[in-house]
């Protein structure tokens, strides 16, 4: 994740759980290889949830449908805010056009 930024310009940065400070809120990410079932054929995809310290959960998939990639961003529970969401589809989209 070297070099990619957040959806204001900010660079990206990952802390080893070991360096967390006490008290320290914590924002767990998992990704992980799907298979989509799609009208045409079974096709890859990606799922990355974030379990967020404020309840919310914010989940992109990522599906490879026909030559393209459809990426879709959803935010459930927490305190409306779409911030995370929204910084979480940007790293997303920087992932995609860097590879």
């Amino acid at each position: 994740m070297e070099g990619l930024k957040d959806a204001d310009g900010k660079p990206l940065t990952m802390i080893p759980a070991a360096q967390l400070k006490q008290g320290q809120e914590l924002t767990k990410t998992t990704m992980k290889s799907v298979t989509v079932d799609t009208s045409a054929e079974v096709e890859k995809g990606m799922l990355v949830s974030q379990d967020m310290p404020t309840g919310t959960t914010n989940t992109v998939t990522v599906e490879a449908l026909q030559g393209g990639l459809l990426v879709s961003v959803v935010q459930v529970g927490g305190d409306g805010s779409e911030a995370a969401a929204k910084k979480l589809a940007s790293a997303v989209h920087q992932v995609i056009a860097a590879s």
